[in-house]
C-alpha cells in the first residue's frame, strides 16, 4: 500500500473511531436522562401529577387490561378444562377470539387514555394547573392529534420493523434501531406538541439528534425484541410518564 492508500486508510480509521465516540456519548447521555436516578425517583414519589399519572397508567393497563388478558388466555383455559373437560390451550380460534373480541379493542381504548392522561400531565406540569384546566377544548383536540399520530406511526413501524427484521446481519440492527428511535419520538411529540414546533420541525430536531434518541429509547427497544406486543403496551404506557417527565 502506497502513501496515499495509508492516508486514505488513516482518515477512514480516524473517522469511524470519531463516528464511534460521538456514538457512545450521545447515545449513552439519552440512556442516562431517560432513567435518571434523582428524576425518576422525585416523579415517582414527590411530583404529584407525574406520580398520579404513573399510577393510573399502571392500573389501567397493567392491572386491568394485562390482568385481563392473564384471565383469558391461562385462567380460563384451564377453569374451563378443570369443570368441562374442554381445552382451549393451543386453539387458534379461542386465541383469535381474543385478539379480536378483547386485546385489539381494549389495546385502543387504554391506548386513547393513556395518552389523554400523559397529555394532561405534560399540560400541567409545562403550563400549570390554571392553563390546564382553562384550555379544555385545545386539550382534546391536541389529545386526538397525539392519538391518531401515535396509532398511525405504530402501524408503519411495525410493518417497517417487520420487514427489516427478515434481513440478514444488519436486520436486527436496523429493528433495534427503528424500535428505539420511535419509543424516543413518541416520548418527547407531547413535550414538542406543547412547545409549538410544527411536525417538519419535529423531525428535524429529531434528524439532528438521532443518537442522543437512539439511547433514549434503548431499554423499551431492548423488551421489544424480548417481549410479546401486549406486554411490551402494558410496560410502555406503565412508563412513558416518566420518561415524559425526566
Amino acid at each position: 500500500m502506497g502513501p496515499l492508500g495509508l492516508l486514505c486508510a488513516a482518515r477512514w480509521t480516524w473517522a469511524l473511531v470519531e463516528f464511534a465516540a460521538q456514538f457512545v456519548h450521545h447515545a449513552a447521555l439519552g440512556l442516562f436522562h431517560a432513567h435518571h436516578p434523582r428524576r425518576t425517583f422525585t416523579h415517582l414519589c414527590h411530583e404529584p401529577t407525574s406520580r398520579k399519572c404513573v399510577q393510573q397508567c399502571f392500573f389501567l393497563n397493567v392491572v386491568l387490561f394485562r390482568g385481563a388478558l392473564y384471565v383469558y388466555e391461562y385462567l380460563l383455559p384451564q377453569l374451563c378444562f378443570a369443570l368441562l373437560g374442554v381445552s382451549l390451550a393451543g386453539d387458534w380460534r379461542y386465541e383469535l377470539a381474543i385478539v379480536v373480541l378483547w386485546a385489539a379493542p381494549a389495546y385502543v381504548i387504554c391506548e386513547i387514555i393513556s395518552t389523554s392522561l400523559q397529555f394532561k400531565m405534560a399540560q400541567k406540569m409545562l403550563l400549570g394547573a390554571a392553563s390546564a384546566s382553562a384550555d379544555g377544548a385545545d386539550a382534546m383536540v391536541s389529545v386526538t392529534e397525539v392519538v391518531y399520530t401515535r396509532l398511525i406511526y405504530y402501524i408503519a413501524f411495525v410493518v417497517q420493523i417487520r420487514l427489516f427484521s427478515g434481513a440478514p446481519l444488519l436486520g436486527p440492527l436496523l429493528t433495534f434501531a427503528l424500535s428505539a428511535l420511535l419509543f424516543a419520538y413518541d416520548a418527547f411529540d407531547i413535550l414538542w406538541a406543547h412547545q409549538g414546533y410544527s411536525v417538519a420541525e419535529r423531525f428535524a430536531l429529531f434528524e439532528q439528534r438521532w443518537l442522543y434518541f437512539l439511547g433514549y429509547g434503548g431499554v423499551l427497544a431492548t423488551l421489544s425484541s424480548q417481549l410479546r406486543f401486549w406486554d411490551l403496551f402494558a410496560i410502555r404506557t406503565a412508563i412513558y410518564p416518566i420518561y415524559m417527565a425526566n
